[in-house]
């Protein structure tokens, strides 16, 4: 049975000297769990003195949770976020507005609260204490928010009349859902909003894929153009890279390598040097430098590293010599990785996925021999989608939940790629 979790909130003070002396403190009082405020001015102004609070508590073995002082009400101020968002304050059933709460559906607090979200996350923070703020509402129901021109409308909208000027249970069941929607839409950022780096050799195709992934999921995307090839100085190239991933975002946590380019349908006999470095130097080097320059960071976070490989390395797939070669280079390169990185804490796995894309569209109209060898219908009945069964399987990858998995190969081939 777990331990029961003894803690104390702590605020106020941003001396590590002192902080650190106090987690001591408390560690001696037999409490396990301390819970530190975040707040705006944290948000703004302490966010690198928080990042080594946090890092002091945890270090010390207390767990650490953080907490939302002041963000979008009481206690503390009046909420910093409504100097922003002027038009988001509560307003109460009588035209009142309230000077210090702001309103559930305000797309402006969803969109502070993810920057909150995002805060919390680069000082360290993996465990949130959410205590404010709440829905104003007389004892005898003849008083209550948020009765704003937003809440009025969502209210008609889906009610499909004017909202009561008195409680009622439709008003209540609106509420409730004014603050269960805004939490789920908050707790699925925090759980899977990651944001990401996408690198690429064209920056047109960056651009379209940064403003669908922006659009769609609400993140933040780095866009970087960059190819590891025979010709560049591909230390200086991948560093660059790096280098801005970490300054954007502050931390690395995952590094997926599944870039690759090849010759496939090209036979040995008839392959070229220029033909074989394509596929060595986009497959194989890339995971190399990635790795190595990404491994400083993937330490501190403790993450994780998720590698493309293919069953042509696997099976040996007619015409695909170079290909095969970097994708089992790179599960040589992986299992290496997983053994020396163990002990920090960072998992490598890899995957080697069957899905239908375009390059394997390409493959078909460029190579049709060598596609009829070797690509064949998996026994489920489809190719893989490439966001549901192969996106989500690295997601799960990247999660708590696989972090003991290291140095394995995954074939998400429908049944098709099963070996002893």
């Amino acid at each position: 049975m777990e331990k029961l979790k003894l803690g104390v909130a702590y605020h106020g003070n941003r001396m590590l000297n002192q902080v650190q002396a106090d987690m001591q403190d408390i560690i001696k009082h037999n409490m396990n769990l301390v819970v530190h405020m975040f707040s705006h001015n944290d948000m703004e102004r302490n966010k690198s003195v928080m990042k080594d609070i946090i890092s002091a508590t945890k270090f010390l073995g207390l767990e650490c949770w953080i907490d939302n002082w002041g963000i979008g009400g009481p206690p503390g101020d009046v909420s910093h976020i409504l100097q922003f968002y002027r038009d988001s304050h509560q307003v109460n059933n009588k035209g009142e507005i309230d000077p210090l709460r702001i309103c559930f559906n305000s797309p402006g607090y969803l969109e502070f609260t993810k920057k909150w979200i995002d805060a919390v996350y680069e000082a360290g923070g993996d465990t949130v204490f959410w205590d404010e703020p709440r829905l104003n509402a007389s004892d005898d129901g003849t008083e209550f928010a948020c009765c704003c021109e937003r809440c009025k409308k969502l209210f008609e909208e889906k009610y499909n009349k004017p909202m009561p000027k008195f409680i009622t249970p439709e008003v209540e069941s609106f509420r409730r859902d004014s603050v269960i929607n805004y939490f789920a839409k908050a707790t699925a950022y925090a759980k899977e909003g990651a944001n990401l780096v996408l690198t690429g050799r064209n920056v047109q195709k960056l651009e379209d894929a940064k403003a669908e992934l922006e659009s769609k999921y609400g993140i933040k995307v780095l866009a970087v153009q960059a190819d590891v090839n025979a010709g560049a100085d591909n230390e200086s190239v991948v560093k660059n890279v790096v280098e801005q991933a970490v300054k954007e975002f502050g931390r690395i946590d995952v590094l997926i390598n599944n870039a690759q380019a090849s010759a496939s349908g090209v036979t040995i006999a008839d392959h070229t040097t220029a033909q074989f470095d394509l596929a060595i130097y986009s497959g194989l080097y890339a995971a190399f430098y990635y790795m190595q320059a990404c491994y400083p960071y993937l330490k501190e976070t403790k993450g994780s590293v998720i590698n493309f490989a293919s069953g042509a390395g696997l099976f040996g797939n007619y015409g695909q010599c170079a290909y095969a070669a970097a994708k089992e280079g790179i599960r040589g390169l992986t299992r290496v990785a997983a053994t020396e990185w163990a002990a920090d804490g960072i998992n490598v796995n890899i995957v080697c996925p069957l899905a239908w894309t375009s390059q394997l569209e390409n493959f078909e109209k460029a190579y049709p021999d060598a596609f009829k060898a070797n690509v064949k219908m998996p026994p489920m009945g489809h190719f893989g989608d490439v966001e549901k069964e192969i996106g989500r399987a690295c997601v799960a990858l990247a999660s708590p939940d696989f972090k003991y998995m290291s140095g394995e190969t995954i074939t998400l081939e429908g049944a098709m790629g099963q070996r002893p």
